[in-house]
């Protein structure tokens, strides 16, 4: 692609192992050293938040560790979106021109489109996350303005300025997914992103080990060795699970279906 505040938590480093923990519950040692363990083989740097929706703690490895978001960032880029809409400031269904200017290869249908092919904001932002549309993102952005989002990504990131370019992290991805939760819990504009977000058609990682019957929002990101993927699992107890990577080889989409489900695993058996 072209171009809240959390509780307090501890700071914990291994030295041994090289992984930095962020604990927000004692309870979480077990599943931690699980994943430290399965990781300890792979390939590359994995960051991972863990945030419980309904007890409101979670746990972080290597979470505040700044990697390349990849389309990960449609995420907060469609959330600033339907804010817009939720205040009246946008209308979904202006309709938008596809012109040159736009286009990026990748991933993405538009790009198979001629030219001048007209689309409302509210399919850009379905193309966007759904199928991971460059074109649509392009869009959306010419739309909103760059400089907009950012100032919106930094309003929910209080702690630390946030970088122009397109990094992130774990631990702030968890954020911008739980003011997603929180504005949809009130809003039906952000219900339809959360749609969007469950029918992408990308199902490789953090649902790819899990039960069917569990919804799954996620967005994920590549590029060259970054492989992400963040979202929410509403499962009885809803949680938020953020993986992001660098360095990784091409299996880290089956590692990081394998962290999921030891997360699930350990989500679904605590009281």
């Amino acid at each position: 692609m072209k171009f809240v505040k959390l509780i307090v938590t501890v700071m914990i480093i291994i030295s041994a192992a090289a992984f930095i923990h962020t604990y927000a519950n004692a309870g979480a040692s077990d599943v931690i050293q699980n994943i430290e363990d399965y990781l300890g083989d792979k390939s590359g740097l994995y960051s991972i938040r863990y945030f419980d929706l309904t007890g409101n703690d979670g746990f972080g490895i290597n979470d505040n560790e700044e990697v390349y978001a990849a389309s990960t960032i449609k995420v907060p880029i469609n959330m600033y979106f339907w804010d817009e809409v939720s205040k009246g400031g946008i209308d979904p269904d202006i309709e938008m021109e596809y012109i040159e200017s736009y286009y990026e290869g990748g991933t993405g249908i538009i790009q198979s489109q001629p030219v001048g092919t007209k689309y409302s904001l509210r399919e850009l932002s379905r193309l966007s996350i759904e199928y991971s549309d460059n074109i649509a993102t392009n869009m959306l952005i010419g739309a909103l303005g760059w400089e907009n989002i950012l100032a919106y990504r930094q309003s929910m990131i209080d702690y630390k300025e946030i970088p122009a370019e397109n990094y992130s992290t774990a631990f702030d991805m968890s954020i911008y997914l739980e003011n997603l939760w929180k504005n949809s819990q009130t809003s039906g504009n952000w219900n339809e992103l959360l749609t969007y977000m469950e029918n992408t058609i990308f199902n490789d990682r953090i649902n790819s080990m899990l039960p069917d019957n569990v919804l799954v929002a996620h967005k994920i990101g590549n590029w060259e060795t970054a492989r992400n993927d963040v979202g929410i699992v509403f499962s009885d107890k809803p949680y938020i699970l953020c993986i992001m990577s660098k360095d990784t080889s091409d299996a880290s989409d089956m590692t990081m279906g394998e962290i999921s489900k030891m997360v699930y695993d350990y989500s679904s058996t605590r009281e």
